[in-house]
C-alpha cells in the first residue's frame, strides 16, 4: 500500500439529518396543535349545550354579544365590583327564563332517577321550578348566579312517577315573574 494514502469512509451528511429532526419535529407540532384543537372544540360544544344564556357583561356596551367572557381573566375583587355595578332589573319587566332539564326528551325515565334542573337567566333574579302531575312539587327558590358568563341557577330531583308539567318561575326583588315555556317529563 501506499504511504499517506487513508480510505475515505463515507460520511453522513449533517444537512441531511438536521433535515429529517427538523421534519420530525415539525410533525410532533402538527400533530399537538391539531389534537389540541379538536379538544377546544368538543369541550367548547359541550359547555355551549349545557348553558345557553349568556348574561349582561358590564365591561362592555355590548355585554356579551361577541361571547366572550371578559370576566374570565379579572381577579376576584375586580368580579365583585362588576358584579355589584349590575344594572338591577326594573320593576316592569322580568326577563323570561330558559328551562333546561337533564332527562325525558326522548322518552320516559325512570322512577328514582336524579333529574337536574337548570334556570337560566340574569342576575338580579331568583327563580324557582315548580312541577305538576298528579301533585305539585315546587323546588326551592335560588337566586340566579353568575358562573364565569354562565348565569343561572340549578336543581336535583329525584323522579317520581307521573307525567309532570315542569316550568321555571323568575321573580324580582318586587315580586314581579315570568315563567319559562313549559316541559313535559314523563316518569315510569
Amino acid at each position: 500500500m501506499r504511504q499517506g494514502y487513508q480510505r475515505q469512509i463515507p460520511r453522513q451528511n449533517k444537512n441531511g439529518r438536521t433535515t429529517k429532526i427538523v421534519g420530525l419535529l415539525l410533525i410532533v407540532v402538527v400533530v399537538i396543535a391539531g389534537g389540541a384543537a379538536i379538544w377546544r372544540s368538543r369541550t367548547s360544544s359541550k359547555l355551549a349545550g349545557q348553558m345557553d344564556y349568556q348574561g349582561n357583561n358590564p365591561q362592555t356596551e355590548l355585554g356579551n354579544e361577541s361571547k366572550r367572557d371578559d370576566s374570565a381573566s379579572n381577579t376576584d375583587t375586580q368580579n365583585k365590583v362588576l358584579t355589584s355595578q349590575a344594572v338591577q332589573p326594573s320593576n316592569a319587566s322580568v326577563p323570561k327564563p330558559t328551562l333546561m332539564k337533564s332527562s325525558g326528551n326522548n322518552g320516559p325515565v325512570p322512577v328514582g332517577a336524579i333529574i337536574e334542573f337548570t334556570c337560566l337567566a340574569p342576575t338580579g333574579y331568583n327563580c324557582s321550578v315548580e312541577l305538576k302531575g298528579n301533585k305539585t312539587i315546587t323546588l326551592d327558590e335560588k337566586s340566579i348566579e353568575d358562573n364565569r358568563g354562565q348565569t343561572g341557577a340549578g336543581w336535583e330531583w329525584t323522579s317520581e312517577k307521573g307525567s309532570w308539567t315542569i316550568v321555571a318561575a323568575l321573580k324580582d326583588s318586587n315580586g314581579n315573574t315570568n315563567s319559562s315555556d313549559s316541559q313535559s317529563l314523563e316518569v315510569k
